[in-house]
């Protein structure tokens, strides 16, 4: 930090924020996050990205390399002694609720924790963070959906230990979280942020749910695990023990994917485009998730599906379905004969059809050659028109070039720890039970 304040403007404060200034980091992990706080009557927001970033490049230029990430805007990401640093320019601003962008607000996040932490406390949000990690919902990322530091650390003042969170836990019904009681009543608080899963008001700015990125499946993941560990405690709840899939568990893999009497089995493999991870995550799912509606529209019953990337190269999307090819033929239903409009426009555009129309009760019906017959077709339909169907844009150019993935590809070490977790959906919690 010496290196950097002798770079640095003589108006610009250097400031320690996340977990290591708050006491609360995990013993192993490596990393420290650093802010540059710009006073705002002086620059302006492009500085940060020019000013700032070339200060924090000359501050490390001998002490190793350094590369500029991406989030609401840049900053600089550098390794010193094994030590993995981010160096953030922000505005210095007198209260989180002045706005600005999420960095801006961070120093007021660690300065209200250092003031409300107690001490044996600290030990009880690395407690919450194990626990969270083993669950795979520990960080606020896109990918993850998760619980963030920060919010572990609210948590636990707010319940004063990790027992007693989880405790509580146990038994949430749409949470309202509001430490500093900025909200007449819970339903107030869940009503502003137009009542998501979990609310957890922000101390330093009401206007913030801090919980905003925790998914219905995460905080679901939590309550249960909550409840088997109260039922039966275990360090297995913490650690988890290094896992190899072996020659069996790859036997099994394969058997569920592509044994009689199991759902078929299909994936796609594309490339993954050049952006960050939290515009390339939500993307794909969306992806996914529009694969998945078209085949259920069509009538092949989806009995699970997946994706994955590996944030650099390659992205893949697997489907267990249910139903993987259909008649020919597709009945149609009309509308009830007492829409008389409605009624004679289905017998019009009906005229030429398979079979039909004909009254059944009070409705028409008609039948019609069925456009896809088998589910394959369908997706190789969506991949080569992605504008049709509204495919997010940074992975519309790769889904074109989409290849069919054969299960004997998913045993390959690359996507072995997803069709693994893919094929063995339950979670270990529920086995403690």
């Amino acid at each position: 930090m010496g290196r950097l304040r002798k770079k640095i403007p003589g108006d610009v404060e250097i400031a320690l924020v996340g977990s290591i200034a708050k006491g609360t980091q995990l013993r192993g992990d490596k990393d420290i996050d650093i802010f540059l706080l710009f006073p705002k009557s002086k620059y302006h927001r492009g500085d940060l990205d020019t000013v700032g970033l070339q200060c924090a490049r000359h501050a490390v230029e001998k002490g190793g390399k350094c590369v500029t990430q991406y989030a609401e805007h840049p900053y600089l990401k550098t390794t010193c002694g094994g030590i993995e640093v981010e160096i953030v320019p922000a505005f210095k601003i007198h209260s989180a609720e002045e706005g600005g962008s999420s960095a801006d607000r961070t120093p007021f996040h660690t300065e209200y924790v250092q003031k409300k932490i107690a001490e044996k406390q600290k030990g009880e949000v690395r407690l919450l963070k194990k626990f969270l990690k083993r669950l795979s919902i520990y960080g606020a990322e896109v990918k993850v959906e998760g619980f963030s530091g920060y919010m572990c650390e609210l948590l636990i003042i707010a319940s004063g230990s990790f027992l007693r969170l989880a405790e509580e836990a146990a038994y949430w019904q749409s949470p309202a979280i509001d430490l500093e009681k900025y909200y007449a009543s819970a339903e107030a608080a869940r009503e502003k942020f137009k009542f998501p899963p979990l609310t957890v008001i922000d101390p330093v700015d009401r206007n913030r749910n801090v919980a905003a990125a925790v998914s219905q499946t995460s905080l679901s993941k939590f309550v249960l695990a909550c409840r088997a560990f109260l039922r039966s405690p275990s360090k297995e709840f913490f650690f988890e023990a290094p896992r190899k899939i072996g020659h069996n568990e790859f036997a099994e893999i394969k058997s569920a994917l592509s044994g009689k009497g199991v759902p078929f089995a299909y994936a796609i493999e594309f490339g993954s485009p050049d952006a960050v991870p939290d515009i390339v995550w939500p993307q794909l799912r969306r992806t996914a998730r529009i694969l998945f509606e078209r085949l259920e529209a069509a009538g092949f019953q989806v009995f699970d599906y997946s994706y994955w990337t590996d944030e650099k190269k390659t992205c893949a999307i697997i489907f267990q379905l249910l139903v993987s090819e259909l008649p020919s033929v597709e009945k149609v239903a009309g509308p009830e004969i007492q829409f008389v409009k409605g009624a004679e426009d289905f017998i019009m555009k009906h005229r030429n059809p398979l079979a039909g129309p004909w009254a059944g009760g009070n409705r028409l019906y008609s039948a019609k050659k069925r456009r896809f017959v088998k589910a394959i077709e369908l997706i190789s339909y969506v991949c080569a028109h992605p504008h049709e169907f509204a495919i997010p844009s940074k992975i519309a150019p790769f889904l074109v070039k989409a290849k069919p993935l054969p299960v004997s590809a998913l045993l390959k070490p690359k996507y072995a720890r997803f069709a693994h977790d893919f094929v063995h959906k339950k979670h270990y919690y529920l086995e403690l039970y």
